[in-house]
């Protein structure tokens, strides 16, 4: 009689463990459409303490020949805030017809203008190379780095 309530619970309770615990590092995104995209976290141990290491990788098949690969490394919580600044900029002017961008070392993000030919997408640029993404992407990306920011070192 108490079995079947009981059950339930423990589903539900290894559910919401399960949802509500912290990563361990591995992959926390993939993008949707003809690019492949991808926000790898992993775990760093430094002097007794963990730190995490965000890893953005990308491939863009453009024209059916011509491929776009390109990642870039963040270890530093205030670079992680920098990347989500301009992931919620970039959302922000998605239908602006000017050109604007935010550019780092590692990368670049543009909305706008001729890099924003494809409605709803901005890009994110490593050199030459580039990659859309999708404003319902992005949402989601900033979502799930948001989760981990306190994870990353100062």
């Amino acid at each position: 009689m108490y079995l079947k309530p009981f059950i339930y619970s423990v589903i539900l309770l290894c559910f919401f463990s399960f949802i509500l615990a912290p990563s361990n590092g591995g992959e926390i995104w993939n993008g949707t459409g003809d690019a492949n995209q991808s926000v790898t976290i992993k775990k760093i141990k430094k002097e007794e303490k963990s730190f995490s290491s965000m890893c953005y990788k990308f491939k863009n098949v453009r024209f059916g020949s011509i491929i776009d690969t390109g990642s870039f490394t963040i270890t530093k919580r205030y670079d992680v805030e920098e990347f989500l600044t301009a992931l919620k900029g970039a959302i922000d002017k998605i239908s602006d017809s000017s050109k604007t961008e935010w550019t780092k070392e590692q990368y670049r993000i543009t909305v706008g203008g001729s890099s924003s030919k494809i409605k709803n997408h901005f890009r994110i640029e490593i050199g030459a190379y580039f990659c859309p993404i999708h404003k319902k992407d992005a949402k989601k990306l900033i979502k799930a780095l948001e989760i981990e920011i306190n994870e990353f070192e100062k």
